[in-house]
C-alpha cells in the first residue's frame, strides 16, 4: 500500500510539472525536479508488479528472502559500518595529499566500496605505493582480508540462509495430512526448519525422530472390532 501510494503521488507530481512546463513554453527550473519524479514514479510502478507474484512462491523468492533476511542483514551492516568508516578516515588522513582516490571522505568511501567488490585493486595498489610502500600495502592487505574474505562471505551466508528457508520450506508449518506415508517427510521438514542453524544437531535430531516414527508405524495394527447390531 505504501509503495503504491508513493508511486501514484510521484506520478501525479511529475505530470503536473510536465504540464506546467508545456503550458509556459519557456525554460523552467522545475523541469529537472519533474524528471526526477517521473523517473522515480516509473520505477515504483514497475516494482509494484511484484505483488502479483505473491501467490506463486516460485516467482516470489526474492521478496521472501528479503523479508526473512533483511533484518539480520541490517543488524550485520550496522556492526560493520564503524570498521568501514574507520578505514575511510585513515585513508583520507594519511593518503589525501598523494592520491586522488582518498582526497576526501566521499572519494575514500567510493574507493573502498569499489575495492570491496574487487574493482581497481591493482590501480589502488599502484597509486598508494608512492605515498608509503609499507603502510599502503598493510592498509590494502588488511582491508581486503577483513572485508572480502570475512565480511562479504558472512553477508552472503546470511542472504543464502534466508533464501534457502522459504525456497525449500514455504509452507511446512501449515502442512497437515492424514497419510501415514507422508508423516516422515513432514516430520523431517519441521525438524530441518527447527534446527537449520546447527548442522550437527539438525542431523542427529532428525535421525532420532525419523527412527522413532518408523518404529511406531512398523508395528502391526490392532485387529478391528466389529459391532453387530441386533435388530429387533
Amino acid at each position: 500500500f505504501f509503495v503504491s501510494l508513493v508511486a501514484n503521488l510521484t506520478n501525479m507530481v511529475a505530470a503536473a510539472l510536465r504540464i506546467r512546463h508545456t503550458v509556459r513554453f519557456e525554460e523552467d527550473p522545475a523541469i529537472e525536479t519533474g524528471s526526477f519524479f517521473m523517473a522515480f514514479g516509473c520505477m515504483l510502478s514497475w516494482i509494484l508488479l511484484i505483488q502479483y507474484f505473491e501467490h506463486e512462491s516460485r516467482y516470489y523468492v526474492l521478496i521472501l528472502t528479503l523479508r526473512k533476511g533483511l533484518p539480520r542483514v541490517l543488524r550485520f551492516v550496522v556492526g560493520v559500518v564503524p570498521l568501514f568508516i574507520g578505514y575511510a578516515f585513515f585513508g583520507v588522513a594519511y593518503f589525501s595529499d598523494d592520491s586522488e582516490f582518498f582526497k576526501d571522505l566521499d572519494h575514500a568511501c567510493v574507493t573502498l566500496f569499489a575495492l570491496l567488490n574487487g574493482d581497481v585493486v591493482s590501480d589502488i595498489f599502484a597509486d598508494l605505493h608512492d605515498a608509503d610502500p609499507l603502510v599502503s600495502r598493510l592498509y590494502i592487505y588488511t582491508f581486503v582480508a577483513l572485508f572480502i574474505y570475512a565480511v562479504l562471505n558472512v553477508f552472503v551466508a546470511i542472504v543464502e540462509d534466508a533464501f534457502l528457508l522459504p525456497k525449500h520450506f514455504p509452507s511446512a508449518k501449515k502442512t497437515t495430512t492424514t497419510n501415514p506415508k507422508a508423516a516422515p517427510k513432514i516430520l523431517l521438514t519441521k525438524c530441518l526448519m527447527k534446527h537449520h542453524h546447527d548442522p550437527t544437531q539438525k542431523f542427529f535430531a532428525c535421525v532420532v525422530k525419523i527412527l522413532a516414527l518408523h518404529r511406531r508405524c512398523s508395528k502391526p495394527p490392532k485387529p478391528a472390532t466389529r459391532t453387530i447390531l441386533a435388530l429387533k
